[in-house]
């Protein structure tokens, strides 16, 4: 009996060793994959696609993708739909568009606006424009 708790724990003794190479290989990628985007954000820090959303922090990329409202300021979607009301796009040429009554969250005016990815299409066109200067 004693030999099979020995084996039982070379066993365990072995993926305890497997799991901490892995802990420590994951705390390496984080690590890592910080830096990158530490890097990423200094980069491109000055646009508004890869800038903080004012009103909850988050880098606005992804789902959270930046809206420039028309008093200037951009907030990230997700905040603008939080406290939104929904109306249907008046405009027959934008039937899927949906409109939203919303306050911006830098300076409390009422905005309407068209919350949809294309809205950032410009800023994307801006951060492909700059990248030959950037990497000069």
């Amino acid at each position: 009996q004693l030999e099979k708790l020995q084996d039982q724990y070379d066993v365990l003794q072995v993926e305890h060793d497997e799991l901490q190479l892995l802990d420590n290989q994951c705390a390496q990628d984080l690590k890592q994959a910080k830096v990158e985007r530490d890097r990423l954000l200094h980069l491109y820090g000055t646009n508004s696609a890869f800038a903080d959303c004012t009103a909850c922090g988050s880098v606005m990329i992804g789902d959270r993708y930046p809206v420039t409202l028309s008093c200037g300021h951009t907030a990230c979607a997700i905040c603008l739909r939080s406290n939104a009301r929904v109306s249907s796009s008046q405009n027959p040429d934008e039937p899927d568009v949906v409109h939203y009554d919303c306050l911006c969250p830098d300076c409390n005016s009422q905005q309407y606006t068209g919350l949809h990815p294309s809205s950032f299409l410009k800023d994307l066109f801006a951060i492909v424009a700059e990248i030959p200067e950037l990497l000069a």
